[in-house]
């Protein structure tokens, strides 16, 4: 029987905050096989709740929203997600989304 090999799947990178936070990580995987794909924390229509589970979440911590809250929310939804919250305003911030999950 032959063996056949076969790409892995495509990753998924959602990215919350603004466009340019999105245009980093664009810039920072290209040349990867990964979907980078824009979304707001809670769209009208299209809820948290709602998202299938990505590789990869990137939170922007000058979002509006409580990254914080959002990076616990994630790690009790899908414990073993990778979340990763860019802009921190301090150490003392950072420190806290790590030791949320981030």
């Amino acid at each position: 029987m032959p063996i056949e090999l076969r790409h892995p799947a495509r990753a998924e990178v959602v990215v919350t905050g603004p466009p340019a936070t999105a245009s980093a990580v664009r810039s920072a995987l290209s040349g990867e096989d990964v979907q980078v794909i824009e979304r707001e924390w809670d769209a009208p229509g299209e809820a948290v709740v709602a998202w299938e589970r990505p590789d990869l979440v990137v939170l922007d911590a000058h979002s509006g929203f409580d990254a914080l809250e959002q990076t616990r929310y994630l790690r009790r939804r899908w414990p073993t997600l990778h979340v990763a919250v860019v802009n921190a305003p301090n150490v003392p911030a950072a420190l806290a989304l790590m030791e949320a999950g981030a």
